[in-house]
């Protein structure tokens, strides 16, 4: 299990959501040139991690039948589907079009979804990370 990977993902993750909230910070005129680039750069990092975990943690741990040994691994998995729903539904509320017409709206929205990313990426690293590399240096 590679949890340095994971950790650097984390950070480009965490550095997006903060070149992101950085501009929900100003003016939508100041925001609008460079708001699709950070979004889907966000996007990107996001796909490119939950790759990444399934290949480096989620189906080890399933395919050594280890997961249900990790007391957290259920609540992070579920949290981890509600937050991918939770921001496919941001994404699909949220067109260019919306933002413009609800600037107040798409700020506050894009940063309660940048705090529950943090919140979940510090949590795997706190709680599921060290476990799921014990089990798995175990095993191997």
């Amino acid at each position: 299990m590679n949890v340095a990977l994971l950790k650097q993902q984390h950070l480009a993750i965490m550095d997006a959501g903060r070149k992101l909230d950085e501009l929900c910070a100003g003016s939508l005129e100041d925001a609008l040139p460079h708001l699709g680039t950070a979004r889907s750069g966000l996007a990107q990092l996001i796909a490119e991690h939950h790759a990444t975990e399934e290949a480096e943690l989620h189906a080890p741990l399933r395919n050594r039948k280890l997961a249900g040994q990790i007391a957290c691994y259920g609540d992070i998995a579920a949290q981890t589907r509600e937050l991918r729903l939770a921001y496919s539904a941001h994404i699909a509320a949220w067109p260019m079009a919306a933002i413009t017409a609800d600037w107040n709206g798409y700020r506050n929205s894009a940063r309660e979804l940048a705090l529950e990313l943090q919140a979940l990426a510090l949590r795997e690293e706190r709680d599921l990370f060290p476990a799921a590399q014990a089990l798995l240096s175990r095993a191997a």
